[in-house]
């Protein structure tokens, strides 16, 4: 992972990873935890553009994964 993030840092040299501990109520990380069930419970084949509408607060309801 760490050769993949090197290969974006000419493109954004401003990027900053930071570690974030999961499922401690993190917005971001709760919708991207979300986000992440919606996507492995689709089963697409391949990779696509999500173009529905997000209801954020309705994805934060859904249980975590």
């Amino acid at each position: 992972m760490e050769s993949q993030i090197s290969c974006l840092t000419p493109s954004l040299p401003t990027l900053k990873l930071t570690h974030v501990v999961a499922h401690i109520g993190t917005e971001g990380n709760e919708l991207a935890d979300r986000m992440a069930m919606l996507g492995a419970q689709r089963k697409e084949e391949k990779l696509r553009p999500y173009q529905e509408t997000i209801d954020i607060p309705t994805l934060l309801k859904l249980r975590a994964g």
